[in-house]
């Protein structure tokens, strides 16, 4: 019977097979720092929002002029899940500055955790 192999020699019998594990193999390590990539992203945004709401739940009460701003700030960012950093009040702004602790970025972080503390930061004011 002919064999309707478009390389007949013996030598290349397996390399395909090689070369596909090698290929998935990058497509794994490709997917895995995307995904991290991805999830910081995400993170950090909403590290920001977490500060743009206490700078601006700070801000209004300064408007209000009926309570301590920086307390306000420190409430919303613990409702967020954050930390509140700092707080400065200049006149009518109010600059905080949120954290958050222990962030996990992805299946590295599991095998080896580390602590680490990413920051968003707000200013607000009328």
């Amino acid at each position: 019977m002919k064999d309707f192999r478009f390389f007949s020699d013996k030598r290349d019998s397996g390399n395909v097979t090689v070369l596909m594990i090698a290929a998935c193999l990058v497509l794994f390590v490709a997917t895995l720092l995307i995904s991290m990539i991805a999830k910081y992203a995400i993170l950090s945004r909403q590290l920001d929002n977490a500060a743009d709401a206490s700078a601006l739940a700070g801000a209004y009460e300064l408007l209000k002029n009926s309570g301590n701003p920086c307390e306000t700030a420190t409430k919303m960012a613990q409702q967020n899940g954050v930390e509140l950093s700092s707080c400065l009040v200049s006149g009518s702004t109010i600059q905080v500055k949120v954290s958050k602790k222990t962030v996990n970025l992805g299946f590295i972080d599991d095998l080896y955790p580390s602590f680490i503390v990413m920051t968003g930061e707000a200013k607000a004011g009328y």
